[in-house]
């Protein structure tokens, strides 16, 4: 692990279309960035030097130049529009930063989970290293493929697999879990490659609901802060 060269970005709009100021804005007093920037500074495996800010907006890379995370590069307009996917200014920013040259994993830290644990992004850092593959957080559903249905147009319902069972016990059934963003990790050579932490057969790592809280609308943000609150009482996992 310590010849191993780690990158963590930060991608965080100035904007937000559903969540105005999302990033900057006041959650439980202070702006939802800054839960990050915890994480990252409470991280074993992450250095600060080594973690920087993809953002258009001059608030939020003079909030995180305090902690000492730099925004060396402007994030261009183009890549600041609501339809482009976060991994599009992460791998601008790893290759302006130098790409494969400077750094041998990238990790993805969105500022939208102020549930996240610092321990979650070392688990998932190190097990990137150690698989020498990319690692997601998940989540378990709570169902199995035959719960799941497609509704029609008409609004009729129809089995998403042909081996349709009915009348199943869930318990004999394989478990489905869902991606989260929570903390993304791969070798940087292979995201450079695939252009995307979700290539191949990723390794896993789980979280439960609570840390896999994503703020993306204001129902959202109100559920996070009520969660945040509580989150010393309510079991985790």
């Amino acid at each position: 692990m310590a010849t191993e060269k780690i990158v963590g970005i930060i991608p965080a709009k100035g904007h937000s279309r559903r969540v105005p100021g999302k990033n900057m804005r006041s959650f439980n007093g202070k702006p939802l960035i800054f839960y990050t920037i915890q994480n990252i500074l409470s991280s074993q495996l992450l250095d600060v030097a080594d973690v920087f800010v993809s953002t258009d907006s001059d608030a939020i890379k003079t909030y995180c130049k305090d902690f000492g995370i730099h925004a060396p590069f402007s994030r261009s307009p183009e890549h600041s529009r609501d339809e482009v996917h976060s991994s599009v200014p992460i791998l601008d920013m790893l290759e302006k930063l130098g790409g494969t040259k400077r750094y041998s994993y990238c990790v993805q830290l969105l500022p939208t989970y102020p549930l996240r644990r610092s321990s979650t992004i070392d688990t998932v850092i190190q097990l990137s290293v150690s698989s020498q593959s990319n690692v997601l957080t998940v989540t378990p559903l709570g169902k199995v493929m035959h719960h799941l249905r497609a509704i029609s147009p008409e609004g009729f319902l129809s089995p998403v697999t042909e081996n349709t069972v009915y009348n199943f016990q869930s318990q004999d059934m394989p478990g489905l879990h869902y991606i989260n963003g929570v903390v993304y990790c791969a070798p940087t050579e292979d995201l450079l490659t695939h252009r995307t932490f979700q290539y191949g057969t990723p390794q896993s790592h789980i979280v439960d609901k609570i840390e896999a809280v994503d703020i993306d609308t204001e129902i959202d943000f109100r559920l996070a802060e009520y969660l945040f609150s509580m989150k010393d009482t309510v079991p985790r996992i």
